[in-house]
């Protein structure tokens, strides 16, 4: 074991009371049924495609993890959810056990695809295009999809939203959304549905996030081809100048992430 990562062990031993690797774990069955919510990562310099999964069961330790397997070859995805792994060191709050599943860069084309969970395999299709990602699964067995189809982010574009906890503020958030178009975002229309990083509601426009913490929030979503050093800089100096008012947030299709409260 080299210095680095006798350091690293150190540091786990003190926080968590252990060095935990797969010699630490013990593990259990799985008593409930796996949320199972696709997801597109957009930071990577090809996109690829997730699974978060996380149990519907909540354990004392919120660092509980899924085991689980995976075969992608040709047109078969399989994946298993064999049990769950217990840390020899909790973090103690309360929380589903988790993973993450990788898929990678998808190739437009449909997919079988078999997911088995407590002796029970449930198959089905994924279909994958430019516009898309969907699964149609001949049955859900002990696992629940959060969504059948989630659609693809498409290039250029930026959304939001600014947050504001006084009525008066209102102008002032509007316009910032403003100063967006005048910059050269456009307005574009997106389907309805689930993006994984927004939804789209039914009248068209970004669904606010739940829970935001405002009393106030206006979203939106736009179209820009342009130089993102721009929208970094409109959301900087808004901060600068306005950031007890209100409290921006913009991202964009390639992982960018835009706060007005980092300066």
């Amino acid at each position: 074991m080299t210095l680095k990562n006798n350091l690293l062990c150190l540091t786990l031993l003190l926080l968590l009371g252990g060095c935990t690797n797969d010699r630490f774990f013990e593990s259990q069955a799985i008593d409930s049924e796996i949320i199972i919510t696709a997801w597109e990562n957009l930071e990577s310099a090809n996109r690829t495609f997730e699974l978060i999964c996380a149990t519907q069961e909540s354990y004392p330790c919120s660092n509980y993890s899924i085991h689980h397997s995976i075969s992608v070859k040709d047109q078969l995805i399989g994946i298993g959810f064999n049990k769950i792994l217990i840390p020899n060191g909790c973090l103690t709050a309360f929380g589903p056990a988790t993973t993450n599943i990788n898929l990678g860069t998808l190739s437009n084309k449909t997919y079988n695809v078999e997911i088995s969970l407590r002796n029970k395999t449930s198959k089905g299709r994924l279909i994958v295009n430019d516009s898309y990602y969907q699964f149609i699964m001949d049955r859900e067995e002990n696992f629940k999809l959060a969504y059948n189809k989630l659609n693809r982010i498409p290039a250029n574009t930026v959304w939001g939203t600014v947050g504001y906890h006084a009525v008066s503020s209102e102008n002032l958030a509007q316009s910032f959304i403003d100063s967006l178009q005048t910059i050269g975002a456009t307005i574009r229309t997106f389907n309805l549905g689930e993006y994984g990083h927004f939804s789209i509601n039914s009248s068209g426009g970004l669904e606010p996030p739940k829970n935001h913490g405002y009393y106030f929030i206006k979203a939106f979503i736009f179209n820009y081809p342009g130089n993102m050093d721009k929208l970094k800089s409109l959301v900087k100096n808004y901060g600068i100048r306005h950031g007890n008012a209100l409290s921006i947030e913009l991202k964009g299709s390639k992982g960018e992430r835009y706060l007005s409260w980092i300066k």
